[in-house]
């Protein structure tokens, strides 16, 4: 993460850090987020819980907590009920909290799989930004084309996945900004 050398000036950044990965790496991602936040950037949430190990899944359903919100193992995060969400969501923020380190604000599903369920769970743990939304993806459960930055009813605000133009007008997915 020595970023100074790759930028021309001192800027914070936000990371996406899959939290979850703690469970099959255990420290090494702490470390990752230890180094992220002493160098003054912003770490924000992502997941892919499809790769957490499975002795996790079966240690969480035992947990008191797990039957309290009534969650359930549904390993990619689009299924999630509210529970679920809340479970593992907040599983994410205690592993940043036990670190010392500020509460995400973002949210951003591993493959942008997510559902009504996340968005609703988010307020409810004051994650207001979701990174989410992107008509291209197969993961999408809608798609009503491209948007500007939005906000769902429940308040939280969407950022758009956005891409370059195509020479046709479409949008190309593997087209960088610095390739226009």
């Amino acid at each position: 993460l020595c970023l100074h050398d790759a930028l021309p000036v001192c800027a914070k950044l936000n990371f996406f850090v899959d939290v979850l990965e703690e469970f099959s790496y255990p420290n090494e991602i702490r470390q990752v987020l230890r180094d992220i936040d002493n160098r003054g950037h912003n770490i924000q949430l992502h997941s892919h819980p499809e790769y957490v190990p499975s002795q996790t899944w079966d240690d969480w359903q035992n947990e008191s907590g797990w039957q309290e919100l009534g969650a359930e193992k549904m390993i990619f995060s689009g299924c999630w009920n509210e529970g679920t969400a809340e479970f593992i969501l907040g599983k994410m923020i205690d592993v940043l909290s036990d670190e010392g380190i500020e509460k995400p604000i973002a949210y951003r599903g591993g493959g942008l799989r997510f559902n009504a369920e996340t968005l609703n769970v988010m307020t409810t743990l004051g994650i207001y930004y979701s990174y989410n939304y992107n008509p291209p993806s197969s993961h999408q459960l809608f798609d009503v084309g491209k948007q500007p930055i939005f906000q769902w009813l429940n308040g939280v605000n969407e950022i758009p996945i956005s891409y370059m133009p195509s020479d046709d007008g479409g949008i190309d997915v593997s087209k960088r900004f610095d390739e226009s």
